[in-house]
């Protein structure tokens, strides 16, 4: 350990002794000499930049032929594209460095990601998005190529929360639609107080008067019914029930799911409490989309 910190200061050492060196050379340095090397200086850039723009050109043209079904007048168009916004980007960098321009942008990031999402949800399309917000952040260091990421990300966390929506409403209107049909026979059919009693064969059996029921709709109800009655009272009209989803006694014309103290005395009850628990549910999944876009955010930033 004592090795390496004495050969690392040494090179710090060396260094500073090479950038002395260098600088007493420069004050030696006559206008003509000076000018001369900066413009081997300059002519070196410029071919840095042409060999990075054709390596830049067929990479990105090679990228899209396999990751796209795009022809090639299209791919051309996008390289096209590719080259303006990176004229954009250099036009940037001559008014403001790199380090600088990164920091600005990073101080106003949120703050952009959040209108842009509030103009994709007011219906706006991307240029026009992107026409006001270049016009917004003039002199800030944000580019079009930004303003698109923001943009793609926005619109994706967009689609997901209508595609929750999507499939929240449908889950409510099968709810609704098997609330008014189905269950109401069901509970119907399971507490018909006076039943017709099949005689056994070989038996005769005194007859029961029985209420006129239509055969057609008791058979319906037979059918889908998937309840299982327990501890039934006829005239108290009290009884347990198991369904499916959850078990439920009924007393008094109350019924009460059990495990929970949620009670109910009519229907128009059950669907104003299903409402409110709709409503904390919309609630969580928008907190959870607002979380989800957040940890990614902090991956991004700080994970990268």
């Amino acid at each position: 350990m004592e090795v390496l910190r004495a050969e690392t200061r040494a090179d710090k050492r060396e260094l500073v002794k090479k950038a002395k060196k260098k600088a007493e050379f420069a004050k030696k340095l006559t206008p003509l000499q000076q000018e001369y090397i900066n413009e081997v200086v300059e002519a070196g850039k410029d071919y840095a930049r042409i060999v990075l723009m054709n390596c830049f050109d067929v990479s990105v043209q090679g990228a899209l032929i396999e990751c796209t079904d795009l022809k090639y007048k299209e791919i051309e168009k996008v390289v096209y594209r590719c080259g303006e916004l990176m004229r954009e980007c250099k036009e940037v960098l001559e008014t403001m460095n790199t380090e600088e321009r990164i920091m600005s942008v990073k101080k106003i990031e949120n703050e952009v990601a959040e209108k842009i999402a509030n103009m994709i949800f007011e219906g706006m399309e991307r240029k026009d998005i992107v026409k006001k917000i270049r016009a917004e952040y003039k002199g800030t260091g944000l580019t079009t190529p930004e303003i698109n990421i923001y943009w793609k990300k926005g619109m994706e966390s967009y689609e997901r929360f209508m595609a929750e929506q999507e499939g929240i409403k449908k889950a409510m209107e099968i709810s609704e639609s098997v609330k008014d049909k189905d269950i109401e026979k069901a509970i119907e059919y399971i507490f018909e107080e006076k039943k017709e009693d099949k005689p056994s064969k070989g038996k005769k059996k005194d007859k029961k008067v029985v209420e006129p029921v239509e055969v057609k709709e008791v058979a319906e109800v037979k059918e889908m019914s998937k309840f299982k009655v327990s501890n039934k009272v006829v005239k108290v009209v009290s009884c347990d029930v198991a369904g499916e989803h959850g078990e439920y006694e009924i007393n008094g014309g109350v019924l009460a799911i059990k495990g929970s103290d949620d009670a109910f005395a009519n229907i128009p009850a059950v669907q104003n409490w299903a409402s409110d628990k709709r409503e904390v549910l919309l609630k969580e999944i928008e907190r959870l989309n607002s979380l989800e876009n957040e940890v990614i955010e902090v991956m991004e930033e700080f994970m990268a």
